[in-house]
Protein backbone atom coordinates (compact mmCIF):
# COMPACT_ATOMS: atom_id res chain seq x y z
CA UNK A 1 0.00 0.00 0.00
CA UNK A 2 1.26 3.48 -0.74
CA UNK A 3 2.18 5.60 2.25
CA UNK A 4 1.10 9.17 2.94
CA UNK A 5 3.64 11.91 2.55
CA UNK A 6 5.23 12.45 5.95
CA UNK A 7 6.31 15.90 7.10
CA UNK A 8 9.27 14.87 9.22
CA UNK A 9 10.62 18.42 9.38
CA UNK A 10 10.30 19.65 12.95
CA UNK A 11 6.73 20.89 13.06
CA UNK A 12 5.45 23.35 15.61
CA UNK A 13 4.57 20.66 18.06
CA UNK A 14 2.45 19.57 20.45
CA UNK A 15 -4.42 20.25 23.30
CA UNK A 16 -5.60 21.31 28.91
CA UNK A 17 -8.78 22.14 30.81
CA UNK A 18 -11.59 20.32 28.95
CA UNK A 19 -14.95 21.87 29.72
CA UNK A 20 -18.15 19.86 29.57
CA UNK A 21 -18.45 16.11 29.23
CA UNK A 22 -15.26 14.08 29.26
CA UNK A 23 -14.12 12.06 26.30
CA UNK A 24 -15.01 8.50 27.23
CA UNK A 25 -14.95 6.76 23.87
CA UNK A 26 -16.24 6.81 20.33
CA UNK A 27 -19.43 5.45 18.85
CA UNK A 28 -19.13 3.19 15.85
CA UNK A 29 -19.33 4.93 12.49
CA UNK A 30 -22.82 4.88 10.99
CA UNK A 31 -21.57 3.67 7.64
CA UNK A 32 -18.32 1.72 7.66
CA UNK A 33 -15.87 2.42 4.83
CA UNK A 34 -16.58 0.49 1.66
CA UNK A 35 -12.93 -0.08 0.82
CA UNK A 36 -10.25 0.68 3.42
CA UNK A 37 -7.58 -0.59 1.05
CA UNK A 38 -7.49 2.86 -0.54
CA UNK A 39 -6.76 4.56 2.80
CA UNK A 40 -3.14 4.78 3.92
CA UNK A 41 -2.36 3.00 7.17
CA UNK A 42 -1.41 6.23 8.92
CA UNK A 43 -4.82 7.75 8.13
CA UNK A 44 -6.88 4.85 9.49
CA UNK A 45 -8.31 4.84 12.98
CA UNK A 46 -7.71 7.75 15.37
CA UNK A 47 -6.15 10.88 13.91
CA UNK A 48 -5.81 14.52 14.95
CA UNK A 49 -6.22 17.56 12.74
CA UNK A 50 -4.68 20.96 13.47
CA UNK A 51 -3.56 23.76 11.20
CA UNK A 52 -4.88 21.97 8.13
CA UNK A 53 -2.63 18.96 8.72
CA UNK A 54 -3.48 15.41 9.81
CA UNK A 55 -1.47 13.63 12.54
CA UNK A 56 -1.49 9.93 13.32
CA UNK A 57 -1.69 8.37 16.80
CA UNK A 58 2.08 8.84 17.13
CA UNK A 59 1.57 12.61 16.74
CA UNK A 60 3.42 12.56 13.42
CA UNK A 61 2.18 14.71 10.50
CA UNK A 62 1.11 12.36 7.71
CA UNK A 63 -1.10 14.26 5.26
CA UNK A 64 -3.02 17.42 4.53
CA UNK A 65 -6.72 17.54 5.36
CA UNK A 66 -7.42 17.59 1.60
CA UNK A 67 -5.54 14.30 1.16
CA UNK A 68 -7.41 12.83 4.11
CA UNK A 69 -10.77 13.80 2.61
CA UNK A 70 -9.82 12.43 -0.80
CA UNK A 71 -8.79 9.02 0.51
CA UNK A 72 -11.93 8.56 2.60
CA UNK A 73 -14.09 9.71 -0.29
CA UNK A 74 -12.52 6.92 -2.33
CA UNK A 75 -13.36 4.55 0.54
CA UNK A 76 -17.03 5.55 0.49
CA UNK A 77 -17.10 8.12 3.30
CA UNK A 78 -18.05 11.72 2.51
CA UNK A 79 -16.63 14.32 4.89
CA UNK A 80 -18.62 17.58 5.14
CA UNK A 81 -16.64 20.46 3.69
CA UNK A 82 -17.18 22.68 6.74
CA UNK A 83 -15.67 20.04 9.04
CA UNK A 84 -12.66 19.59 6.79
CA UNK A 85 -11.99 23.32 6.61
CA UNK A 86 -12.42 24.09 10.32
CA UNK A 87 -8.72 23.96 11.20
CA UNK A 88 -7.21 25.22 7.94
CA UNK A 89 -4.98 28.23 8.41
CA UNK A 90 -4.52 31.05 5.91
CA UNK A 91 -1.18 30.70 4.17
CA UNK A 92 -0.92 26.98 4.84
CA UNK A 93 0.87 24.98 7.49
CA UNK A 94 4.08 26.51 8.85
CA UNK A 95 6.78 24.13 10.20
CA UNK A 96 7.79 26.19 13.21
CA UNK A 97 8.87 23.66 15.82
CA UNK A 98 12.32 24.30 17.20
CA UNK A 99 13.08 20.74 18.34
CA UNK A 100 12.93 17.37 16.64
CA UNK A 101 10.22 14.81 17.38
CA UNK A 102 12.41 12.67 19.64
CA UNK A 103 13.36 15.60 21.87
CA UNK A 104 9.79 16.84 21.97
CA UNK A 105 7.99 13.61 22.74
CA UNK A 106 10.57 12.36 25.20
CA UNK A 107 9.75 9.53 27.58
CA UNK A 108 6.35 8.10 28.46
CA UNK A 109 5.92 10.66 31.24
CA UNK A 110 4.04 10.46 34.50
CA UNK A 111 1.21 8.09 35.34
CA UNK A 112 -2.26 9.50 35.97
CA UNK A 113 -3.49 6.49 37.91
CA UNK A 114 -4.46 6.63 41.54
CA UNK A 115 -4.74 10.41 41.72
CA UNK A 116 -1.12 10.68 42.86
CA UNK A 117 0.54 14.05 43.07
CA UNK A 118 2.59 14.45 39.93
CA UNK A 119 6.01 16.00 39.54
CA UNK A 120 6.64 18.15 36.49
CA UNK A 121 8.89 16.16 34.17
CA UNK A 122 12.34 17.75 33.98
CA UNK A 123 11.72 20.12 36.89
CA UNK A 124 12.39 18.03 40.01
CA UNK A 125 14.74 20.07 42.18
CA UNK A 126 15.06 22.76 39.51
CA UNK A 127 14.68 26.52 39.75
CA UNK A 128 11.40 27.99 38.52
CA UNK A 129 13.18 29.79 35.69
CA UNK A 130 14.82 26.69 34.28
CA UNK A 131 14.01 26.60 30.55
CA UNK A 132 12.67 23.25 29.30
CA UNK A 133 11.84 24.05 25.69
CA UNK A 134 11.38 27.03 23.42
CA UNK A 135 8.62 27.29 20.82
CA UNK A 136 8.36 29.62 17.84
CA UNK A 137 5.39 31.97 17.96
CA UNK A 138 3.63 32.99 14.75
CA UNK A 139 2.56 36.60 14.31
CA UNK A 140 -1.21 36.79 14.82
CA UNK A 141 -3.80 39.26 16.03
CA UNK A 142 -1.28 41.88 17.14
CA UNK A 143 1.00 39.35 18.81
CA UNK A 144 4.46 39.57 17.20
CA UNK A 145 6.42 36.65 15.80
CA UNK A 146 9.07 35.34 18.19
CA UNK A 147 9.88 32.73 20.82
CA UNK A 148 7.85 31.40 23.78
CA UNK A 149 9.83 29.84 26.62
CA UNK A 150 8.45 26.87 28.56
CA UNK A 151 10.04 27.11 32.00
CA UNK A 152 9.54 25.00 35.14
CA UNK A 153 7.52 27.75 36.80
CA UNK A 154 5.35 27.44 39.90
CA UNK A 155 2.62 24.88 40.67
CA UNK A 156 -0.90 25.70 41.82
CA UNK A 157 -3.89 27.73 40.60
CA UNK A 158 -1.97 31.01 40.80
CA UNK A 159 1.19 29.54 39.33
CA UNK A 160 2.66 29.48 35.86
CA UNK A 161 4.81 27.38 33.56
CA UNK A 162 5.23 23.61 33.31
CA UNK A 163 4.60 22.97 37.02
CA UNK A 164 1.31 24.87 36.81
CA UNK A 165 0.24 22.95 33.70
CA UNK A 166 1.22 19.66 35.35
CA UNK A 167 -0.59 20.33 38.63
CA UNK A 168 -3.74 21.74 37.05
CA UNK A 169 -4.23 20.17 33.65
CA UNK A 170 -2.43 16.82 33.35
CA UNK A 171 -5.64 14.84 33.76
CA UNK A 172 -7.39 16.85 31.05
CA UNK A 173 -4.65 16.15 28.53
CA UNK A 174 -4.57 12.53 29.66
CA UNK A 175 -8.19 11.95 28.63
CA UNK A 176 -7.22 12.36 25.01
CA UNK A 177 -3.62 11.13 25.05
CA UNK A 178 -4.72 7.82 26.58
CA UNK A 179 -6.78 7.13 23.45
CA UNK A 180 -3.57 7.25 21.46
CA UNK A 181 -1.45 5.39 23.98
CA UNK A 182 0.62 8.53 24.60
CA UNK A 183 1.66 10.24 27.80
CA UNK A 184 -0.26 13.35 28.80
CA UNK A 185 2.86 15.51 28.70
CA UNK A 186 3.86 14.57 25.15
CA UNK A 187 0.36 15.48 24.02
CA UNK A 188 0.35 18.72 26.01
CA UNK A 189 3.60 19.80 24.40
CA UNK A 190 2.30 18.83 20.97
CA UNK A 191 -0.66 21.11 21.59
CA UNK A 192 1.58 23.90 22.85
CA UNK A 193 3.51 23.88 19.62
CA UNK A 194 0.40 23.72 17.44
CA UNK A 195 -1.24 26.62 19.24
CA UNK A 196 1.82 28.88 19.23
CA UNK A 197 3.12 27.90 15.80
CA UNK A 198 -0.13 27.74 13.84
CA UNK A 199 -2.71 29.73 15.82
CA UNK A 200 -6.24 30.26 14.59
CA UNK A 201 -6.20 33.61 16.42
CA UNK A 202 -4.38 35.56 19.12
CA UNK A 203 -5.24 38.52 21.32
CA UNK A 204 -3.63 40.78 23.90
CA UNK A 205 -5.08 40.48 27.42
CA UNK A 206 -4.43 43.70 29.33
CA UNK A 207 -5.58 42.37 32.71
CA UNK A 208 -2.43 40.27 33.12
CA UNK A 209 -0.24 41.62 30.28
CA UNK A 210 -0.29 38.42 28.22
CA UNK A 211 -0.91 37.29 24.69
CA UNK A 212 -3.44 34.46 24.45
CA UNK A 213 -3.19 32.16 21.43
CA UNK A 214 -6.01 29.90 20.23
CA UNK A 215 -6.20 27.02 17.80
CA UNK A 216 -8.75 24.35 16.91
CA UNK A 217 -7.79 20.70 17.39
CA UNK A 218 -10.05 18.01 15.96
CA UNK A 219 -10.27 14.31 16.76
CA UNK A 220 -11.19 12.07 13.83
CA UNK A 221 -11.71 8.33 13.62
CA UNK A 222 -11.95 6.57 10.25
CA UNK A 223 -13.21 9.62 8.42
CA UNK A 224 -15.63 10.78 11.11
CA UNK A 225 -15.23 13.96 13.16
CA UNK A 226 -16.00 13.28 16.82
CA UNK A 227 -14.71 16.27 18.78
CA UNK A 228 -13.41 19.76 18.17
CA UNK A 229 -11.57 21.58 20.95
CA UNK A 230 -10.09 25.04 21.24
CA UNK A 231 -6.66 25.05 22.85
CA UNK A 232 -5.55 28.22 24.65
CA UNK A 233 -1.96 29.19 25.43
CA UNK A 234 -1.12 32.26 27.50
CA UNK A 235 2.30 33.89 27.11
CA UNK A 236 3.70 36.79 29.14
CA UNK A 237 4.20 39.91 27.03
CA UNK A 238 7.19 40.99 29.09
CA UNK A 239 9.52 37.99 28.83
CA UNK A 240 7.44 35.67 26.63
CA UNK A 241 7.41 32.79 29.11
CA UNK A 242 4.49 30.38 28.84
CA UNK A 243 2.00 30.95 31.66
CA UNK A 244 -0.53 28.20 31.01
CA UNK A 245 -2.57 26.30 28.43
CA UNK A 246 -6.04 24.79 28.57
CA UNK A 247 -8.91 23.44 26.48
CA UNK A 248 -12.43 24.72 26.03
Amino acid sequence: MKKSRVFMSATALVASCILGAGLTGFAAADDPPEDLSVVDDDLEGLTLVAGGEVYNADLEPVASIDEYVEQYADAGIDIPEAQAEATEVEGGFAPLQTLGASELLGSKGSSLRGGLKMEATGCVGQDKNRSLQRFNRAAKGGAPRGIADLRCGVAGPAGWGWRHITSGHAGDYGRISSLMGKSWDSYAKWCLGQTLGVPSSAAYQASNNTYVYYTLIQIWSNGRLYKTYTNHVSVSKGDFRIITEYFS
